[in-house]
């Protein structure tokens, strides 16, 4: 899916791809963190790996300099994403997160954080059934 999203990031746009791929491991120790108000709860056994294209600019076309890492937000209905894993470490361009129920239909967007802490806009979203 190729992203062209305006960003909540004052000259922040994300450009590049957000694909669902196969199974794997985790995420890489220390590298992620849950958001606090919104915490990823494990609930089964199932994987879902997502891989990334990192922003380059802003969307006044200047150097993006600043990337800090990324939010993951996910959940079981397209636009109610109530669960994230924040990815602290802005070099990671994918990750993969367990615990997820069988059977349950996931929907996944991307968001990009600079240092400041402000978070884009969603990238397009992405879905898979876990079997």
């Amino acid at each position: 899916m190729r992203l062209e999203k305006p960003s909540l990031i004052p000259g922040v746009v994300l450009t590049g791809s957000l694909l669902l791929a196969g199974c794997g491991g985790g995420g890489v120790d220390g590298t992620t963190t849950t958001n606090p108000d919104t915490p990823h709860i494990p609930t089964g056994e199932g994987v879902a790996t997502l891989a990334w294209t990192p922003p380059l600019e802003n969307t006044d076309g200047s150097t993006l300099t600043d990337l800090d890492g990324y939010r993951i937000h996910y959940g079981e209905s397209a636009g109610d994403y109530p669960y994230a894993i924040e990815v602290t470490n802005s070099g990671l361009t994918a990750y993969t997160i367990e615990n997820l129920a069988r059977g349950i239909e996931y929907f996944f967007v991307v968001t990009s954080i600079n240092s400041e802490g402000i978070e884009s806009a969603y990238s397009e979203m992405v879905t898979t059934l876990i079997d």
